[in-house]
């Protein structure tokens, strides 16, 4: 039986502030105990997972167990990012959880197809939010082996 994270580290990169902070209080309500990190855009994932710029000290960007993706977003979108995470070996093995307003099949299909491990569609209510962050972290925190740093 594998050991329980004490505090997973989730990186939540969207564009979008109030969606970061409604993602960031649905962890919290669903009594998620993790590290939550955010970026802003496509280009700052990337800059945090490899440890540069800004983040070049390695105290600033703590290798993340888990990355909420969000898909539209300026400078490197999703799927650009998604690709760049699994060409990369240092961390193509990072867990990546699209969450997105928008289902359309094909969108599903490429986010699988390019190495997303998971597909969430944004709930309309904050409720429902609180109820998927509480199966997210159940799965992946409780019951999956991730890999290690």
């Amino acid at each position: 039986m594998k050991a329980k994270r004490t505090r997973p580290v989730i990186l939540l990169a969207d564009d979008d502030p109030d969606d970061r902070e409604m993602v960031r209080e649905a962890l919290q309500e669903a009594g998620v105990a993790c590290d939550i990190r955010e970026v802003a855009d496509g280009e700052e994932l990337i800059d945090y997972l490899m440890q540069q710029g800004r983040y070049a000290e390695a105290a600033t960007a703590p290798a993340p167990d888990l990355i909420f993706l969000d898909l539209n977003m300026p400078k490197v979108n999703g799927f650009e990012a998604l690709a760049r995470i699994r060409a990369e070996p240092r961390i193509a093995s990072i867990p990546v959880l699209v969450l997105s307003t928008a289902d359309a099949p094909e969108q599903v299909r490429k986010v699988y197809a390019e190495g997303g491990q998971t597909y969430l569609v944004k709930p309309a209510s904050f409720d429902r939010l609180v109820e998927t962050m509480q199966r997210t972290e159940q799965y992946w925190c409780d019951t999956a082996v991730l890999p290690p740093h």
